[in-house]
């Protein structure tokens, strides 16, 4: 492939965002402006308009060659992530996050910032 191929733009005669490659504007398009859902999962609703999300969605969700146990209580996870949270949130006694207005304490922030939005209508970072 020469120089001259990847220096041709190819424009959203929408939004104008630019593209190197006449695909990317395509798959833009269907994605951003049209909202074409041609891909379907075949194990439940989800639907999408790329491939390579599909993908993504039935390997995360519905296939279970990799799973994460709690040693404690025998729940499952498919991702190591969740296992931590809920270990930390289960089976943890430390709870770290106190809310400045009532004392209640928390063992992970977003349920602070859910808290205190409920019952205090104070809007805090979940930083």
């Amino acid at each position: 492939m020469n120089d001259d191929s990847e220096s041709i733009i190819h424009v959203c005669n929408i939004c104008h965002k630019a593209f190197k490659r006449r695909y990317h504007l395509n798959r833009h398009i269907s994605t951003v402006h049209v909202n074409q859902m041609d891909f379907n999962c075949p194990h439940c609703n989800f639907r999408t308009s790329r491939k390579d999300a599909l993908d993504r969605h039935i390997n995360q969700i519905h296939i279970t060659s990799k799973v994460y146990k709690c040693e404690k209580c025998g729940e499952i996870f498919k991702q190591i992530g969740n296992l931590h949270r809920h270990a930390n949130t289960v089976h943890t006694a430390e709870k770290r996050f106190q809310c400045d207005v009532c004392s209640s304490i928390f063992s992970r922030k977003d349920n602070l910032v859910r808290h205190m939005k409920k019952f205090h209508n104070t809007i805090i970072s979940e930083e």
